[in-house]
């Protein structure tokens, strides 16, 4: 589950930066590239994550832009669904 994630966002530990709908946009980004991986044990899939989250593994797609650590360098969710009605249509 994604409770491995829930306390890693970056806006929790500084609070100087105000919570906004890039916090949510950070979640999403964790969701997708958990449900893209494959992993064969609860520790290997913690160690992705970590991993993914630290900027240890790049998926050079957009996952990597929605966890950006600076929340107003996230893509918006209009850019998301345009990316992801891309990906759509050039794989139809």
């Amino acid at each position: 589950s994604s409770d491995v994630c829930s306390s890693d966002l970056p806006e929790l530990e500084n609070y100087n930066i105000p919570l906004t709908p890039a916090v949510d946009i950070y979640s999403l980004g964790i969701l997708l590239y958990e449900i893209t991986i494959t992993y064969n044990t609860e520790m290997e899939r913690i160690k992705l994550l970590y991993d993914f989250k630290n900027g240890v593994i790049k998926t050079d797609t957009i996952l990597d832009k929605m966890i950006n650590k600076c929340p107003n360098k996230r893509p918006s969710i209009n850019e998301i669904k345009n990316y992801l009605n891309y990906l759509h249509i050039k794989r139809n």
